[in-house]
């Protein structure tokens, strides 16, 4: 049976900041950048609960 995600705490999110590249420049042009903690929330809830 699939888990449940809440989505990151505040601490998760602090020691996965490191391991995470920066934030590319605002400069260039394209789609603005989403923040890491978003990405990663969207992979793990996809991880937890089975979702396709």
């Amino acid at each position: 049976m699939p888990g449940r995600f809440e989505g990151l705490t505040d601490t998760q999110g602090k020691i996965l900041q490191p391991l995470l590249p920066q934030n590319p420049p605002k400069n260039l042009k394209g789609k603005p950048h989403i923040p890491w903690r978003k990405i990663c929330n969207s992979l793990f809830w996809i991880l937890i609960t089975g979702s396709r």
